[in-house]
């Protein structure tokens, strides 16, 4: 069919539509090659902007999802200044690279790492699950002398912020495990195992062993 051509021949002309409140509705800056909507000079290929405090997204629908102001997929900014990626459906949202998908999180919010159903996992543990066909692990990188954790909270204050905890101590290279938010035992640096406060306080063993504080009772091996 025929061709329409603005701007042929590299002319820097722009192109401006006006909506009835709104001047840039849509514009071509010519000069840099964007386009802009509700913005008369964008900073990016497309560049979308409101004019006050309110949101600026993107919505993606089908004839599935509907096209109402609750479907589909919106990607922007919200009023808050917040980015967003936001499936309004009850369906999953992917993260894909090499034309493979690496992420997903389902439709009840459960995030997979290598695995597209989180779900088919223990579901008293299915709200990360990290997947792959041979060696698979998480890493906790920290300073030379800061502290790597991983807290158990049962509350946002006190206390319930670290009712349990297992954490490691790169100052002082030693592993230490917690219930009630106190620390009950102790791998250190030698590989001694120290049980109770007092043995972790005050180790009674000299080289590898186990040192638990019951009663003034050590075991040493």
């Amino acid at each position: 069919g025929a061709t329409t051509i603005f701007n042929e021949d590299g002319a820097d002309v722009d192109f401006r539509i006006e909506g009835d409140t709104d001047t840039n509705l849509f514009r071509l800056d010519a000069s840099v090659d964007r386009i802009g909507i509700g913005i008369s000079a964008p900073q990016q290929k497309l560049h979308i902007a409101v004019s006050d405090s309110g949101a600026a997204n993107i919505a993606f629908t089908n004839s599935t999802t509907g096209s109402g102001s609750g479907d589909g997929l919106v990607i922007g900014l919200t009023g808050g200044e917040d980015g967003q990626i936001n499936m309004q459906e009850s369906a999953n949202l992917k993260f894909s690279t090499a034309d493979t998908e690496r992420m997903r999180i389902d439709s009840s919010g459960r995030l997979g790492l290598g695995t597209s159903s989180p779900s088919s996992y223990n579901n008293i543990a299915d709200d990360l699950v990290i997947a792959t066909s041979s060696d698979t692990g998480i890493t906790i990188a920290t300073g030379t002398s800061s502290q790597g954790s991983l807290f158990f909270a049962d509350g946002t204050s006190g206390s319930a912020l670290v009712e349990g905890f297992v954490a490691y101590e790169h100052g002082s290279n030693f592993l230490k495990f917690g219930t009630s938010n106190t620390e009950r035992m102790r791998v250190d640096s030698t590989g001694r195992v120290l049980i109770g406060s007092g043995a972790i306080a005050t180790p009674k063993v000299n080289s590898h062993g186990l040192d638990v504080a019951a009663n003034n009772m050590s075991i040493v091996f």
